[in-house]
């Protein structure tokens, strides 16, 4: 009779229990699916970088019939790689693409030139929002930058985070 007395006061204790840490491990659970979701679009728009960075790197701009023609394709690469701006996993907010040339004394040349978020062609500089290294006199070099902005979605804190993405390869190809 004394041992049935010292359990009936735990009636309810693991249901009280569970309600008080419920909230905790949900806030837990939804972080952590929200940082792989996160970290999964990262490595999409890192990758997204990368693939037309080396597929420009590899396309020949006298093939190609001319920087804008050559500005063109290597964004349309970016697009399809990326995915558009509206898809939900890949997709991105921002994209350039450009080429780099640098003279005998190591300046931008004239024969470099970008495009931004599928607008007109600039000549005579690289993507404005990167800062290309300077590989020396002579060198060429193809700029990818892409941008997303993410914004998670947690019981009550909702972050935006800006992924960001560049990628510069040494050109291969001709120039005109």
């Amino acid at each position: 009779m004394q041992a049935f007395r010292r359990g009936r006061g735990d009636d309810g204790a693991a249901a009280v229990e569970f309600a008080l840490l419920f909230p905790i491990f949900m806030i837990l659970a939804m972080g952590v699916i929200n940082g792989g979701l996160a970290f999964s679009r990262q490595i999409n728009v890192t990758q997204a970088a990368r693939e037309a960075s080396r597929y420009g790197a590899t396309y020949d701009i006298v093939t190609a019939g001319g920087l804008t023609t050559w500005l063109t394709a290597l964004d349309t690469a970016v697009t399809e790689s990326a995915g558009n701006a509206a898809n939900p996993i890949g997709g991105y907010n921002y994209r350039c693409v450009g080429l780099v040339v640098r003279d005998s004394a190591g300046n931008v040349s004239s024969q470099s030139g970008y495009k931004e978020n599928g607008g007109a062609a600039v000549t005579g500089q690289g993507c404005p929002s990167t800062t290309p290294p300077n590989l020396g006199p002579g060198s060429k070099l193809v700029q990818v930058a892409l941008s997303r902005d993410v914004q998670f979605f947690v019981i009550f804190i909702n972050p935006k985070l800006q992924l960001d993405a560049t990628s510069n390869t040494p050109y291969e190809g001709r120039l005109p």
